[in-house]
């Protein structure tokens, strides 16, 4: 990757030499203009086509890699941020997670169960909301117990499939 380019550019840069100087700078310049946007816009642009991986994870590899093993690095970096990417497009494909619950405070009560329309009613409700959030007061039925839901919400113990009617 060094050598390469110097080797290419020295008989150029030795014609022109022997014929002008000056003609001389103007191609190892436009040698080192070439090679400049070959490594940072070229190569970038046909590793994410073909790799399908971002030109800045390209640079970042091929630089990582030359940082920790040398030029062997450098030359293996891609293929191994290829297989890093392919794993984990095949595993999110593949794999489905299930979402974690909301982990019950010490000492909560078990959250109500709905009964369906199949089973019979029981004539005493299955939790009371009262007893849920902690009060000692009785409370009439029909009330609306939309400032419970809020405390119970707000203390930070939210009770899933807790509705009150």
């Amino acid at each position: 990757p060094y050598i390469g380019p110097i080797l290419g550019a020295l008989p150029p840069v030795l014609v022109a030499l022997f014929t002008d100087p000056i003609t001389a700078l103007w191609v190892a310049l436009l040698f080192v203009a070439l090679q400049q946007l070959e490594g940072h816009v070229v190569a970038p642009q046909v590793f994410r086509i073909s790799l399908r991986i971002n030109p800045i994870l390209v640079i970042l590899s091929l630089l990582l890699g030359f940082q920790l093993y040398g030029i062997a690095g450098a030359l293996v970096a891609l293929p191994v941020v290829a297989v890093i990417r392919e794993t984990t497009t095949y595993l999110r494909r593949h794999m489905v997670l299930e979402p974690w619950g909301t982990p019950a405070p010490a000492g909560a009560s078990p959250p109500p169960t709905r009964q369906s329309s199949s089973e019979p009613t029981d004539p005493a409700p299955a939790a009371d909301p009262v007893q849920l959030s902690g009060s000692d007061h009785a409370e009439d039925p029909a009330e609306d117990h939309s400032d419970e839901s809020e405390q119970l919400t707000e203390a930070g113990v939210p009770i899933p499939g807790f509705r009150p009617d």
